[in-house]
């Protein structure tokens, strides 16, 4: 206690010790898994000045479905359960308020939206400030809402997600942050297409009036479900020049990936989605076949639609670069750092 407290009081200018939970990554969909392994790689790559200690399971980042070498951090393997979510989850709780005090973390960062401290209330002194992060729409359990509760800060992934916490969870505003996330880099394509294609891919399920437009204009396609593995996915899309989103994680990937490989992306108007498409994808605003006739027709027939949306993918793409992104996550950090320290001395 004294150690933690003599390190906060006079660490303002020092790097931060960051302990990276990922004990129960495991529990995400797989999407979702190469999202967070996306991340702690370019965070890796891009952050050599404050320390991460990664707890995983055993296995290290391989365990948790990250397959991504991380030698420059100190990789903590556990003996958790890898069976029984139900039991992972509690024998995680029961053991982190020791590794954390063992190891004199800063601030420990929860990589899913269950903080290793949920059932409990430690203060301060006895446990670091504690971010959560909400990849995907949170299960509206107890200790759900425990975690999001007490967490000193929200880490969440798109605006959407954030809205979804504050309201189903009556968390408030200022303890959420929107963080940004980088798009799969498996799905980004150089140049993009050049030319409108007449294959079309159906992402998520598929209506009858989606079916009954792509049949009235003889359009091949095929369909594929929402969550699917990104190898399965990028063949899928390779084949089509257009893809027709229905169904979206929180995050609007379908379409983050669909646009970043270039390809013409029509979509059901789901608040993910276009609040990171906007512009570069088609909206089918009916739930109508002549919606989808009518899209269709606009990407093989306007020439000067293509060319501007060809640009507004090229920028969503350099936008959306994980390098880019975790530089905010650096900067969460900080301030989380800072604001403990400011509490902890009474400032």
């Amino acid at each position: 206690m004294a150690q933690r407290r003599e390190r906060l009081t006079g660490a303002a200018s020092v790097p931060a010790r960051i302990g990276m939970d990922a004990l129960l990554v495991a529990d995400l969909s797989e999407p979702t898994r190469r999202c967070v392994g996306q991340f702690l790689f370019a965070l890796h790559h891009f952050d050599r000045f404050n320390e991460y200690l990664l707890y995983a399971p055993r296995g290290g980042s391989h365990a948790i479905g990250a397959n991504c070498d991380l030698p420059h951090w100190r990789i903590v393997e556990t003996k958790l359960p890898t069976q029984w979510a139900w039991l992972r989850r509690l024998a995680h709780q029961s053991a982190f308020l020791a590794i954390a005090s063992r190891d004199r973390l800063d601030i420990v960062h929860a990589l899913t939206a269950i903080s290793p401290f949920a059932t409990q209330k430690p203060s301060l002194d006895a446990a670091p400030p504690v971010i959560v992060t909400v990849w995907e729409e949170p299960s509206s359990d107890r200790l759900t809402a425990a975690s999001l509760q007490q967490a000193w800060c929200i880490a969440a992934a798109s605006g959407y997600l954030a809205r979804t916490v504050q309201e189903r969870f009556e968390v408030p505003e200022e303890k959420v942050r929107v963080m940004p996330v980088g798009i799969d880099p498996l799905f980004i394509a150089d140049p993009f297409a050049e030319s409108a294609g007449k294959r079309a891919v159906v992402w998520g399920q598929v209506p009858a009036w989606v079916r009954e437009g792509l049949q009235k204009v003889q359009v091949a396609w095929q369909g594929l479900p929402k969550e699917v593995t990104g190898q399965a996915a990028k063949n899928a899309l390779s084949e089509a020049g257009i893809v027709i989103v229905t169904e979206s994680d929180g995050r609007g990937s379908q379409g983050l990936c669909a646009a970043a490989m270039g390809k013409w992306v029509v979509a059901v108007p789901l608040a993910p989605l276009q609040e990171v498409l906007n512009d570069a994808a088609l909206w089918l605003n009916e739930s109508k076949p002549e919606s989808v006739i009518l899209a269709l027709e606009r990407i093989w027939d306007d020439a000067a639609w293509r060319e501007r949306t060809r640009r507004q993918m090229h920028r969503l793409t350099q936008q959306r670069q994980w390098t880019q992104a975790v530089k905010a996550w650096v900067g969460l950090y900080r301030r989380v750092f800072e604001e403990a320290i400011a509490e902890f001395v009474g400032w």
